[in-house]
């Protein structure tokens, strides 16, 4: 874990050096900021037939709380229109409903939950605009991004039906994604920006726990908290 961290950093850190111009009046143009925000993940499942032996067992649906983290950096390519790049630490969840058919009980169903949890390094990227400025400089923004995961160990999976379910060929995990995101930048002084940034993100997890059905996380939703160093 320390050694892909610091991989993602030393990379982080080469992009900052590349992105910073070299004139003073373009620096002017660069902001730092950190950011902080839940995220929620629904998950639904759809009829599978899988290679998976033992009892019938068939997913449901379930919606868990993550977060995430980070630094990043804004550049001000022209009057209003910024790039922003950074580097997340991202904690997932998921969680839902399983039932498994138990013929030797009169076909009883027997009710549980599948719970899984990973980490994971984010190298987020977005373009943004944000529009004229307001009463006290405040500003609405609009912009697309997207991101490139890394896993960071094993996930931490919690199931009572399958056997050996913390085997990462069970789960398909997303390695990009794309997100979508409107926000509000508020002044709380001549340098700090409060932001705050509703967002939509599309980047697809499949889970491969169960006989008759497969489960999936396809849209995220979050909201993002960010502090930024307005130059």
């Amino acid at each position: 874990m320390l050694n892909q961290y610091l991989h993602w950093s030393f990379i982080f850190s080469a992009l900052c050096l590349l992105i910073i111009p070299s004139s003073s009046t373009a620096q002017q143009r660069l902001d730092l900021g950190v950011m902080v925000g839940p995220e929620v993940n629904w998950i639904t499942s759809e009829p599978w037939e899988s290679e998976l032996p033992g009892l019938q067992t068939t997913g449901g649906t379930g919606v868990s709380l993550g977060y995430t983290a980070g630094a990043y950096l804004e550049y001000e390519i022209f009057s209003g229109l910024f790039l922003r790049g950074g580097l997340n630490y991202t904690r997932k969840r998921y969680n839902y409903d399983v039932s498994q058919r138990q013929p030797e009980n009169g076909d009883e169903i027997a009710n549980s939950s599948n719970r899984i949890v990973y980490t994971a390094i984010e190298i987020p990227v977005a373009i943004l605009y944000r529009f004229l400025y307001l009463r006290n400089n405040d500003r609405f923004a609009v912009g697309v991004g997207g991101v490139v995961d890394r896993w960071l160990g094993d996930p931490q999976v919690e199931t009572d039906f399958v056997a050996g379910s913390a085997d990462r060929s069970y789960i398909d995990e997303a390695y990009r994604g794309v997100n979508f995101f409107v926000g509000y930048d508020h002044y709380i002084s001549d340098r700090f920006v409060l932001g705050i940034e509703p967002y939509i993100a599309y980047s697809p997890t499949r889970f491969r726990f169960e006989t008759a059905s497969i489960s999936k996380n396809d849209i995220q939703a979050g909201i993002a908290a960010r502090l930024r160093f307005d130059n």
